[in-house]
């Protein structure tokens, strides 16, 4: 029985990795598996920039006779996955969606990806992104656009929107992504997928050939996309834990893992600084909420002021700052960016910089630095009454490739504004997991973000799995 009979769709990593070790399928089926449906779909959505078919193949069946002879690399033996294109793989393209200081064979692999190879994953292929990251759309002047599965005529979010339309479409069965302001959870949360935002440190940025800057340290972490909520448990423990070559990395603390919500009181908000999310949207936040009510939580309704207060803050230092830092960076190493052959969404975002904010100054930066702390020690308060905060990804449903202004009842806003309640969980630096709850009746996947203390990961899992959302939503499901 091969891969595709088996119904390899509908399994978890762990049961495919059973199944292989099982030898019900080959490590080489699977990969054959995979490898059909991005033959066959990847043109139309432009989900993968490069695919790495010869070396997949060629691990697989070695990993196919090391199954047979008996021997297995770990829990990840024959499990594939896809890596953000700014995500390093050893002998694949390093792009960042973009042509400045590309590499062309990264020289090794970054921590987190070695990791996975280490107990036997494959690496399929190498997820389209924003340009520089710095978009809520999957757009570069490198690979062109990429569409979500649900809709070809929308946009499956960014910055890791290659890697989510990918998963969606059951390229492989998880992706390797980061996430900055929102660029895993928009993705899941239009994706109909599991995104998991980690404590700071717990997935290791060593390795990587362009390591965060002194800005990006603040709000981005590494991060997984993944079809089943049982995935992001097997993952973290495959891939958490300190690393030499991160001075930021730790271990999780080893009551992390057995963590439990034992105050049964929540938050919970559907509006922020006077954005409304789309009303179905805010019909999931309420269906949610009954459910947890009726297993004995009280949830409370209230927008906190830290939470709320993150805006000004995410747009001065992860667009206007972070970006002229990345241009002296730059600069300074020998590769300055041309300005010219930008794609538009750049362009844009620095015609936005230029003629929407003040002049960054040191005052303006050193203030919202300042404020980060302030913020994050003020937010760390709310776990003394409060197990966790249930909010929306977004305010909108996955848009239209293009959209400027988001038209959400009778509000018509701007991306800051629709992506707010995704961005302040990284000026806090909580964790979170964005979850999929159903499809809209556009049939496109809606869903939610639960935020918990500091290595709170494994609890928000447990919380979720009590609620019954366990599987991803699937592009066949809308049709």
């Amino acid at each position: 029985m091969n891969a595709a009979q088996l119904g390899l769709e509908s399994q978890s990593i762990r049961d495919i990795a059973q199944n292989i070790r099982a030898q019900k399928f080959t490590c080489t089926e699977a990969v054959q598996f995979y490898l059909a449906r991005i033959n066959r779909l990847n043109s139309s959505i432009r989900a993968l920039s490069l695919v790495n078919g010869d070396q997949a193949l060629q691990r697989a069946s070695e990993y196919s006779r090391e199954i047979a002879a008996g021997t297995s690399r770990g829990r990840l033996h024959g499990v594939c996955f896809t890596a953000k294109d700014s995500t390093d793989v050893e002998g694949l393209p390093t792009r960042h969606g973009s042509t400045h200081g590309e590499i062309q064979k990264s020289p090794r692999n970054s921590t987190i990806v070695q990791r996975l190879l280490d107990e036997g994953a494959i690496c399929v292929g190498k997820g389209n992104m924003a340009e520089y990251g710095k978009s809520y759309y999957t757009d570069n002047p490198v690979f062109g656009r990429t569409s979500s599965p649900f809709d070809l005529t929308r946009t499956p979010g960014g910055s890791s929107g290659g890697d989510a339309a990918a998963l969606a479409s059951n390229f492989a069965s998880f992706a390797v992504v980061s996430d900055s302001g929102g660029s895993v959870r928009v993705p899941a949360n239009f994706s109909g997928l599991f995104g998991l935002y980690p404590s700071r440190g717990i997935l290791s940025d060593g390795g990587m050939s362009s390591p965060p800057h002194a800005i990006s340290c603040l709000f981005r972490r590494n991060g997984f996309l993944a079809r089943h909520l049982s995935d992001l448990e097997l993952l973290l423990s495959v891939t958490s834990g300190a690393d030499a070559a991160d001075p930021y990395s730790i271990s999780p603390p080893p009551w992390a893992v057995d963590m439990q919500f034992a105050k049964k009181r929540f938050l919970y908000y559907s509006a922020m600084n006077g954005v409304e999310s789309d009303p179905q949207i805010a019909a999931e936040l309420r269906s949610t909420v009954k459910k947890l009510e009726a297993q004995g939580y009280v949830g409370e309704e209230r927008c906190p002021s830290e939470f709320s207060s993150c805006f000004e803050i995410f747009i001065i230092l992860a667009a206007q700052a972070s970006l002229m830092l990345e241009d002296l960076l730059a600069q300074e190493s020998g590769h300055p960016r041309n300005l010219s052959s930008e794609g538009p969404t750049i362009q844009n975002l620095r015609q936005r910089i230029a003629t929407e904010l003040p002049a960054l100054t040191p005052q303006s930066v050193l203030r919202c630095w300042a404020k980060v702390d302030q913020l994050r020690f003020s937010a760390q308060k709310l776990w003394d009454k409060y197990d966790f905060v249930l909010a929306p990804v977004t305010a909108t449903l996955p848009p239209a490739h293009g959209t400027a202004k988001y038209k959400v009842g009778s509000q018509e806003l701007w991306s800051q504004q629709v992506f707010q309640f995704a961005s302040c969980v990284n000026v806090l630096g909580f964790p979170a997991v964005a979850f999929p709850t159903g499809l809209s009746v556009e049939k496109l996947p809606l869903g939610l973000q639960i935020i918990g203390p500091q290595f709170s990961e494994y609890a928000m899992i447990r919380a979720l799995r009590g609620l019954g959302y366990t599987s991803c939503l699937s592009p066949s499901q809308s049709s």
